[in-house]
């Protein structure tokens, strides 16, 4: 039993180096220490009595200061010793977890103790080996190890009551620090709109002398008569001096902009690091900028004028005293100027340190905030320090808000609570009213069509139908905890915890709407979808809440982080979830979107789960704020997403409604069709170019941010260079555009020319000729207008045009014989769009006229392309050239013995007979020839083939022919 027994006084010892409130005590000197240690605790519940009283007197003290401080009266140094009891609650609160932490651990080596010393005496007592004056001995010590472990734990709940108090204090100390900074920075900024007023007083004053002055001038130079020598000079002195009071007036107003400038500056310098910082530093630096461009300009109009006077003092005369007196306003506003420009380059530079210190600070702090891993705690001891904090959670959460909260209603005054009743009542009357609105207009809108628009308004106005008494309630509690004053953290938790439920309720509905409402759909209703999603809802929001309430709520940071952890590792499983079946997931939109927008849905969906179950395991290893940062980005994709899936749409809806009534319109222009599909791209485009503008914005990308300089950097790196200008990324796909732009206009061009032609001219070639050089026209301007805009030199076009010259000379002749032959038919027009011709023995209608080829169609259907050459160099017949009547004839063979003028006669009635053959020019009928074997007959007519084609009324006009012989009894020989 000595090895048990040497164990215990070994861990006992141990326990005691660790602790020295634990001390072995001997049977002797037991009573004494206890006394003391009695006598301490008394000293410790006197010590936490006095804590709360100073408690309350402060929280008393605070709120009465509170009502009476001004923001004038902050200083600098009040809020940094507020921060610095902030930070001492802090550490003390750290310092009370330490040591009930150790209080704790000395309470377990004392049961140990304890244990092993009763389970030695019992040994002892049972073995009789022991002496009746030793196991006294061992039982007093038991005696006073026991009472000892009484009053430890007696320690221990004065040292749980301290941390309640300690905790109340941070808070308290919290609030009292977060009013002061709120007041300080309303005073700072009343203290610098005071010292800018300060600084500018005299300048303004200085200012409204000079216009004054300028008033002053600008009447007497209007009184001044007649045009002697006298008047002249006068006339001529005052103008200067006019230009030279104008110039001082502008002087004094960029004085004014430098004041501003350099009290902005001043305000930066004292600036901690972020994003807010920079951009401000930004902004400074771009109006410096402007400024130091003006004054630039102001200069160089003053280098301008000094050359002017300079010639006129060299001409002498009467025009020599006025010339030297504005040269010496010209000198002096110009050394006033320099010394604008000095200072401007100065603040600009200063300015520009500021900033790039800012923003090296910023992305360090940023980087180091990304990349920082937070641990979870070491050993048993730090666990149970955490779980002992994560169980007094939802105490801490009710005294920091529930109760908060009821102690400022119970400090409001009669005229506070009067402002609560009636904006209360307006908000609640403003969502009645709403309620009833939204009933009549659900009713109006389900009995229209049930387009993509529609459905969307439909969904909506149900939403907020259904949750009305819901927001109701919400925005009552928040109108509530904002008007009473309720400060921090109880108005954050409170607030978090009311949208959150908020968010559930609505999500709910929400599906509710896409899966168990078919007729906002089309399709059958998925209740078990709706169910399982509706508890991950319940689940994913409760998880939301404890995530919200550990980073509001007031608990430390290892507390903190562990919550973020529970909340990602409770997430996973849902993602790694909907990544495997988030085809079924999106099942409920397939009568909504189509195929191709489901399958991207599909990847988009995908490439998400999969980003957030990255930063998900990122979290759980302890990079928590790279987490939550790409969680962020990845939720503002998401709605970005949604809302521009949502707006094309909608987008789509208005131009099929547009082509609708377009088509329903009588008088509506017959070309305006064509417009509508370039019009719907064109939209589609600049609501893609805006939603990527609002991500970058979401994202926090502005001119300046990391991302923006990389794409800077992309776009505007040289590539290579023409005529000694660099050509880049961005110049490239500027030209991409442009030219696409370009090339649609022209399009457009063509067919609206046409379409408005065809009121004006009769003529079908010269309309496609009109309206084929307004096309050409519109795409030379915009070519020459996209080399202005890209700011390309015009020798260096005119260079490679000269290769291109040479190459037309070498290899490119038949492209230009082609090219100029093209233009030749547009002007001489011995083709035109429409007419019947023959060319290279190809018949046919021409289809199309280019600017290399022209299109026959063949009474085969087949389209012959034409190279212009031939058009041009070769003859060809037009058969419809002068006008759309064209001469056809047949022959007819018939036997000798037939009666000729038989013949004649029904070759004659058959030609007057048909309808297409016109009576003018007079069908003629001969007898062409005769052989051994028969005599052969020529019939010719006349036919418009714009509305008949010659080969459908020559088959019908001899098929006639055939059965009119037929019945005559008059046999067709072979020729």
């Amino acid at each position: 039993m000595r090895a048990p027994n040497r164990l215990s006084a070994a861990v006992f010892a141990a326990a005691i180096s660790l602790f020295p409130g634990a001390q072995l005590f001997s049977a002797e000197a037991g009573a004494q220490q206890l006394q003391a240690r009695q006598a301490a605790l008394r000293e410790e519940q006197a010590a936490l009595e006095r804590e709360q009283a100073e408690l309350d007197a402060l929280q008393e003290s605070n709120a009465r200061k509170l009502k009476t401080l001004r923001a004038s009266e902050i200083t600098r140094g009040m809020v940094r010793q507020a921060e610095l009891d902030l930070e001492s609650a802090r550490i003390a609160l750290d310092s009370l977890r330490v040591k009930k932490q150790d209080a704790q651990q000395v309470i377990d080596a004392l049961e140990n103790e304890a244990g092993a010393l009763k389970a030695q005496i019992i040994a002892l007592k049972s073995t009789g080996r022991a002496s009746r004056q030793e196991i006294s001995g061992l039982e007093e010590t038991l005696k006073n190890k026991q009472a000892l472990l009484e009053l430890e734990q007696e320690h221990l709940g004065n040292l749980e009551t301290g941390v309640t108090l300690a905790n109340q204090r941070l808070d308290i100390t919290a609030q009292w620090t977060q009013r002061l900074g709120d007041l300080h920075g309303a005073g700072a900024e009343l203290t610098q709109r005071e010292t800018l007023e300060e600084l500018q007083a005299p300048l303004q004053q200085e200012h409204r002398r000079l216009l004054n002055r300028a008033a002053e001038l600008n009447r007497r130079l209007d009184s001044l008569r007649g045009d002697g020598a006298a008047v002249r000079a006068e006339r001529e002195r005052l103008k200067t001096e006019l230009f030279e009071t104008d110039e001082l007036i502008k002087i004094k107003q960029t004085e004014l902009a430098l004041a501003d400038a350099g009290l902005r500056l001043r305000q930066i310098e004292d600036t901690t690091p972020s994003r807010h910082a920079v951009q401000q530093a930004d902004d400074l630096l771009d109006t410096l900028a402007s400024q130091t461009q003006i004054i630039k300009q102001r200069l160089s109009v003053l280098e301008q004028q000094r050359e002017v006077a300079s010639k006129r003092l060299a001409l002498g005369g009467a025009e020599r005293f006025p010339a030297a007196q504005q040269l010496r306003a010209i000198d002096k506003l110009t050394r006033a100027l320099e010394r604008q420009r000095e200072r401007l380059l100065d603040l600009n530079e200063n300015a520009q340190t500021r900033r790039d210190a800012l923003r090296a600070a910023y992305e360090e702090n940023l980087r180091r905030a990304l990349t920082t891993r937070q641990s979870l705690p070491e050993g048993v001891s730090g666990w149970r320090t955490l779980g002992d904090e994560l169980a007094s959670l939802p105490e801490t959460l009710w005294r920091s808000a529930v109760t908060q909260v009821f102690a400022t209603l119970g400090q409001a005054d009669a005229l506070r609570i009067i402002m609560l009743l009636l904006a209360e009542g307006a908000w609640l009357g403003a969502m009645l009213w709403l309620r009833r609105y939204l009933n009549k207009l659900v009713v109006k809108v389900s009995a229209h069509e049930q387009t993509f628009a529609v459905k969307v308004l439909l969904a909506k106005l149900r939403l907020l139908h259904g949750n009305t008494l819901r927001v109701v309630f919400a925005g009552a509690v928040i109108i509530l905890l904002v008007l009473a004053g309720v400060t921090q953290p109880a108005l954050s938790v409170v607030t978090a915890l009311v949208m959150v439920w908020l968010g559930y309720v609505i999500a709910v509905d929400l599906m509710r709407l896409l899966l168990m409402e078919p007729e906002l759909h089309n399709r059958e209703t998925h209740p078990i979808l709706f169910q399982a999603l509706r508890w991950a809802a319940l689940g994913l929001s409760l998880l939301i809440a404890l995530a919200v309430l550990g980073h509001v709520a007031p608990v430390t940071d290892t507390a903190r982080d562990f919550i973020d952890r529970v909340f990602l590792l409770t997430w996973l499983p849902g993602l790694i979830l909907a990544l495997r079946y988030r085809h079924a997931l999106l099942s409920p939109f397939t009568g909504v979107l189509s195929e191709r927008w489901l399958r991207a849905s599909e990847r988009i969906l995908g490439v998400v789960v999969i980003t957030l179950i990255a930063s998900a395991l990122m979290g759980l290893i302890g990079y928590l704020n790279l987490a939550w940062t790409l969680a962020a980005f990845v939720g503002w994709l998401l709605l970005v997403l949604t809302g521009w899936g949502v707006l094309r749409g909608l987008l789509n809806d208005l131009f099929r409604r547009l082509e609708t009534r377009g088509a329903q319109r009588p008088m509506a222009p017959p070309w305006l069709p064509r417009f509508y599909p370039p019009l719907r791209r064109a939209a589609q485009a600049l609501l893609a170019a805006g939603a990527l503008w609002l991500l970058f914005r979401l994202f926090g990308w502005d001119a300046h941010s990391l991302p923006a300089r990389w794409l800077e950097a992309l776009l505007f790196s040289s590539l290579f260079e023409i005529g000694g200008k660099p050509l880049t990324l961005a110049i490239l796909l500027l030209t991409a555009v442009l030219l696409v732009l370009l090339w649609h206009t022209a399009r457009l061009t063509r067919e609206a020319a046409s379409r408005w032609l065809s009121y004006t001219v009769e003529d079908t070639g010269a309309r496609h000729s009109l309206s084929v050089f307004a096309q050409y026209a519109v795409a030379l301007i915009g070519l020459l207008i996209i080399l202005r805009i890209l700011n390309i030199d015009l020798t260096a076009l005119a260079i490679i045009t000269g290769a291109l010259a040479v190459g037309i000379g070498f290899g490119l002749q038949n492209v230009a014989n082609n090219f100029i032959s093209g233009v030749l038919i547009l002007i001489e027009r011995p083709v035109r769009t429409g007419d019947t011709v023959t060319i290279a023995g190809n018949e046919g209608d021409v289809t199309r006229i280019g600017i290399r080829s022209l299109s026959l169609r063949t009474p085969e259907n087949q389209e012959v392309i034409i190279p212009n050459s031939e058009v041009i160099s070769r003859p060809f017949i037009n058969w419809t050239y002068l006008d759309r009547i064209v001469r056809c004839w047949f022959v007819v063979s018939v036997a000798h013995q037939s009666d000729l003028s038989t013949v004649q006669r029904i070759l004659r009635e058959a030609l007057a007979a048909h309808p297409a053959v016109l009576r003018g020019p007079v069908p003629e009928v001969w007898l062409d020839g005769i052989t051994g074997a028969a005599a052969i007959f020529r019939a010719h007519y006349s036919i418009d083939v714009s509305q008949h084609k010659r080969e459908a009324v020559k088959s019908e006009l001899l098929l006639q022919v055939c059965e009119r012989f037929k019945s005559a009894g008059i046999p067709i020989q072979a020729p």
